[in-house]
């Protein structure tokens, strides 16, 4: 035991040292940085003062993320990160690297707009907080309802790319960009990438009708888009001059309509993706006929 005891003392002596010359070896501007990011939390101030070096940086919690405070506003660059940590943890860039970690290095590459923003939608809706805060950031970054949607929050206004939205879904849920899509998701995907005009008259039309508008709140996305009664047709509400393109509706309803072929996809994900560029439209358009005609 004594021998042991000895080894596991020198091994974390060397992985010390090891840690401190690869500190020396960044920028004087990534050591303030450090020395400002163990100054700001206590529990990495004693992971570090223990010698705790790897569990210092690694540290991730929903109010405090050593790698968040590392890189962004100008610290330390994902090169030097990477360089004290393996030293600290004695591992590769990409070996023994979790979720927690994966989605700090995609939010970290990720605009410093696109970072508000999830941070703005993340305090938008009480689920998704509450996701968050038990660290299931695919289930938060995933999560969709008729009243909120995080794509949705997130790509609309300006805020994140569809790059940056799939860079962290990716982290965050372990699938490439494709796999492990449904129909909420699709269907957003189609919505974000429509005009602004189209997604106003989507939500216009939603709201113009009580059985689109219940068709939509229960996810049936494809019923609702092809819905049609003498008094209401959902296409004719969407498409027109000041709506959708009939090319921006076909790709909405592809989505919405679509089998899925890709593993893992169904059409609530698919609906998502459309709608977000979509559906704003489409619920214009009805409210301006239920104000006029009823």
């Amino acid at each position: 035991m004594l021998y042991v005891a000895l080894v596991l003392g020198l091994l974390g002596e060397v992985v010390s040292e090891d840690a401190k010359t690869a500190l020396a070896s960044t920028s004087l501007k990534c050591q303030s940085r450090v020395t400002h990011c163990i100054a700001s939390n206590y529990n990495v101030q004693i992971l570090y003062t223990s010698l705790k070096y790897c569990e210092a940086i690694r540290y991730s919690t929903p109010s405090f993320a050593s790698l968040t405070c590392l890189v962004v506003d100008s610290g330390c660059t994902l090169t030097e990160y990477f360089r004290v940590r393996n030293a600290a943890c004695g591992t590769s860039s990409t070996t023994g690297m979790d979720t927690d970690e994966n989605v700090g290095i995609a939010l970290v590459s990720s605009s410093q707009q696109c970072r508000s923003q999830v941070s703005n939608c993340i305090s938008s809706d009480t689920t998704v907080e509450n996701l968050y805060t038990s660290l299931k950031y695919c289930e938060a970054i995933r999560y969709s309802t008729p009243s909120f949607a995080s794509l949705t929050c997130l790509v609309v206004d300006s805020g994140c790319t569809l790059t940056e939205y799939f860079r962290v879904r990716n982290a965050a849920c372990g699938t490439s960009s494709t796999t492990g899509m449904d129909t909420d998701e699709n269907v957003g995907i189609a919505l974000v990438s429509n005009s602004q005009q189209c997604r106003s008259k989507v939500n216009i039309c939603i709201s113009s009708d009580t059985r689109v508008k219940n068709l939509y709140a229960s996810s049936k996305y494809c019923e609702a888009l092809q819905y049609s009664a003498f008094y209401f047709i959902a296409q004719s509400c969407l498409v027109g001059s000041s709506g959708c393109t009939q090319s921006e509706y076909d790709s909405l309803k592809r989505a919405a309509c679509t089998a899925i072929s890709t593993t893992g996809m169904d059409t609530n994900e698919n609906v998502g993706i459309a709608l977000v560029g979509t559906l704003s439209m489409f619920l214009c358009s009805l409210i301006y006929l239920f104000t006029n005609f009823f």
